[in-house]
């Protein structure tokens, strides 16, 4: 496979950023046993991701959609443009359809289902890192879906047009 062509010896520095405290701990010890993946830090909300990727420099920050104080998208702006940029994968949930667009405009470079099986998870964090697309088909069709262009106004484009015209004919 794609990741199977890294350096043998190197691996993927990961900070993991959720505020449930279980989730770290269990997705630090399923990394832990890959031999290309190493949990090098972990925090509890945005702040603390950011403080941590400044001091740390991972490779990749695997942090969930939903954390208080600092936002995850805020937290995406802020890690994004530290250098060297480390990639941010999400996750998140399918009650927000709106999660996957807003993470990849604020510079995520993928997206995973926090409830994903564990296998799926990692193989998201590999393609992620090899800037592959860790989006599934149904995702990719989410996003599609629901970034269609909005539909004009047009009682917005009326009242525009008639504002326009008054102030051409007082202008003259």
């Amino acid at each position: 496979m794609y990741w199977e062509s890294r350096p043998v010896g190197i691996s993927t520095r990961i900070v993991v950023v959720d505020d449930q405290p279980d989730f770290p701990a269990a997705i630090k010890n399923v990394l832990g046993e890959q031999s290309d993946l190493e949990v090098v830090g972990e925090a509890s909300d945005g702040r603390e991701a950011a403080k941590r990727c400044h001091r740390l420099r991972p490779d990749l920050v695997l942090m969930d959609v939903r954390m208080p104080r600092v936002a995850n998208l805020e937290a995406t702006r802020t890690i994004k443009g530290e250098s060297p940029s480390p990639i941010v994968l999400v996750l998140g949930a399918l009650e927000e359809p709106n999660d996957l667009s807003e993470a990849l405009k604020a510079g995520a470079g993928g997206y995973v289902l926090k409830t994903a099986p564990i296998a799926e998870i990692i193989d998201a964090v590999r393609k992620v890192f090899m800037r592959v697309s860790s989006l599934s088909q149904e995702d990719a069709t989410r996003l599609l879906m629901y970034e269609k262009p909005p539909r004009p106004n047009r009682n917005a484009l009326a009242w525009s047009q008639a504002n326009d015209h008054r102030r051409s004919a007082t202008a003259g």
